[in-house]
């Protein structure tokens, strides 16, 4: 599959303004995250169903726009991107290779990832908001202060934070293929790779091998279902322990394009698990394609506990 036909599409929807997708950086701002919500109590979540690549194929409807479809039933309904060739038709691909560019490395990278495509759900592929927070680390990592409001940078230096990759401990949550992970592997950072769908997993674990001669540290691979306690603390598990006297702490958070869909749980899921993963310090990037107004809600829930900032288009482009 050539890269350049599905995220031109993507990326033409984004300028376009058809499925917005934005870049938002967060910054923990309490002492210790307040912790208001019972992980047992999502553990167990009764989720609507995942449309299928088949089910997206069958039952979208192909008439609102050239680039819009929109899903639905008596049981789901659902905005997704439409594209007989190549988005649907990626959907059932075996590989995808991404392009990168790389700057300040000081070493030679690789100037694509492929990465083995395989699972049921929706992530098993990658979507655009992965990409563009892949490719914007990639090309900004040794400059990201430049990217964001100085007084947002201040803050974060107080928390005696700062904004580099190198022997980081990141946490990626619903990583799906990998490909942030991988991206920030090959910077040096000590990633955790999760993911909460069984059948990726095999293919998350398949792919960061495969770029593990790039790689300062190996990228860990674990199943995490959010608001499961014990997935959590398995995660933690495997995080080095390099934090505050001896401790593990994560130093990132990432996510893109995680939730597809309005189940509320999910995302109070996801919030309660990036509040259990979070400490004084931590920095989440979270990236996503606005399809629902839970989207929006999201981000304002997550400002009720981070200072958020988000990071115009025209300089991750």
């Amino acid at each position: 599959m050539k890269i350049e036909r599905v995220y031109r599409f993507s990326s033409r929807i984004y300028v376009a303004i058809l499925i917005p997708s934005f870049l938002g950086v967060f910054v923990s701002t309490t002492e210790e995250p307040r912790w208001e919500h019972d992980l047992a109590s999502f553990s167990k979540l009764s989720t609507k169903p995942q449309p299928s690549p088949s089910y997206l194929s069958q039952n979208c409807a192909k008439s609102i726009t050239d680039s819009m479809a929109t899903c639905s039933s008596e049981k789901e309904q659902a905005l997704v991107v439409y594209n007989p060739d190549p988005l649907l038709a990626s959907l059932h691909e075996t590989e995808h290779e991404f392009r990168l560019e790389w700057t300040g490395t000081g070493r030679s990278l690789p100037d694509s990832v492929k990465l083995q495509q395989g699972g049921r759900g929706t992530g098993a592929t990658t979507w655009a908001a992965g990409y563009i927070l892949a490719t914007f680390i990639a090309k900004y990592h040794s400059n990201m202060e430049e990217k964001l409001p100085r007084t947002f940078v201040e803050v974060v230096k107080t928390r005696g934070q700062e904004f580099k990759f190198e022997d980081r401990t990141v946490v990626e949550l619903g990583a799906g293929l990998g490909l942030v992970s991988i991206v920030l592997g090959m910077l040096g950072s000590r990633v955790v790779s999760t993911d909460g769908d069984e059948t990726v997993i095999p293919f998350l674990a398949k792919n960061v091998r495969a770029y593990r001669q790039h790689m300062k540290h190996v990228v860990k691979v674990a199943r995490l279902h959010w608001g499961s306690s014990e997935d959590v603390q398995l995660c933690m598990s495997r995080l080095p322990a390099e934090g505050v006297e001896g401790g593990t702490t994560v130093d990132i958070i990432m996510a893109a394009d995680v939730v597809f869909g309005q189940d509320t749980r999910v995302w109070e899921a996801l919030l309660a698990t990036m509040l259990k993963l979070s400490h004084r310090g931590t920095i989440i990037f979270f990236g996503y394609s606005s399809r629902y107004d839970l989207d929006k809600k999201f981000v304002e829930s997550l400002s009720e506990y981070f200072l958020t900032a988000e990071i115009p288009s025209e300089d991750w482009r």
